[in-house]
């Protein structure tokens, strides 16, 4: 007699050390006990196991064992239904029985603010280059905008003007996005703050917390405030 199995679905996450189990049932029609090996195979084999990847299963009854899926993380799985089967050896003819796996959403934004060198500030400004990185499982979608420090005391410094560009953008799973960030101080900040004035710069990706990344006006680049005529 042909052995039997069926699997329960699976869902997953596809974050770092996390791991999930569903469960294969293997049945025996048969008149005598069979020994069945087990194996997973398609997409998920590579992060996938059987745990016992043997069993005993009595005749006219069944036995359990578990699939253990522990995705990696990062943009190599995306998310989604990804199938998978079970190869179960040692009955009178090989038995596969198919599966689906369930991948959740993750998200994992790397952001890096430098100094752009290759592009010349305007008079009493500074530019700056945001780098974004997905490196989750699902395509972002984020806005972007900078503004004076919410921790500067001094008022002066918070009267700066500061424009991005673009502004949005879109990216899929590993992908990466850079960001013109164009900051200039309107007034010069109080003496012995030193570092020049500060500023954040936040990207808001949708359905996602928030990054920021703090940055600094060189002192150089602030312009005075103009004074009125006497």
């Amino acid at each position: 007699m042909m052995l039997r199995a069926c699997l329960d679905p699976a869902d997953v996450p596809a974050g770092e050390h996390e791991k999930s189990m569903t469960t294969l049932r293997v049945s025996n029609p048969g008149t005598s006990a069979r020994e069945v090996h087990l194996q997973v195979t398609g997409p998920a084999a590579n992060w996938s196991w059987v745990v016992p990847a043997t069993l005993l299963v009595p005749a006219g009854a069944s036995a359990n064992a578990r699939i253990v899926f522990s995705p990696p993380s990062g943009a190599k799985l995306p998310a989604g239904a990804l199938s998978f089967g079970v190869s179960v050896t040692g009955g009178d003819e090989p038995v596969v029985v198919d599966g689906t796996v369930g991948i959740r959403t993750f998200h994992d934004l790397f952001v890096t603010l430098s100094a752009a060198p290759d592009v010349v500030g305007g008079d009493g400004g500074s530019r700056h280059r945001l780098t974004v990185q997905n490196r989750g499982n699902a395509v972002v979608r984020a806005d972007v905008d900078a503004s004076a420090s919410s921790g500067v005391g001094d008022p002066a410094e918070r009267r700066l003007t500061a424009t991005v560009e673009p502004s949005s953008f879109s990216l899929e799973p590993g992908g990466s996005a850079q960001v013109l960030v164009t900051v200039e101080a309107l007034a010069r900040s109080r003496r012995g703050a030193g570092g020049g004035t500060r500023f954040d710069v936040v990207v808001r990706p949708v359905g996602a917390p928030a990054k920021t990344v703090a940055g600094r006006l060189p002192e150089h680049s602030r312009r005075a405030a103009p004074r009125a005529p006497a």
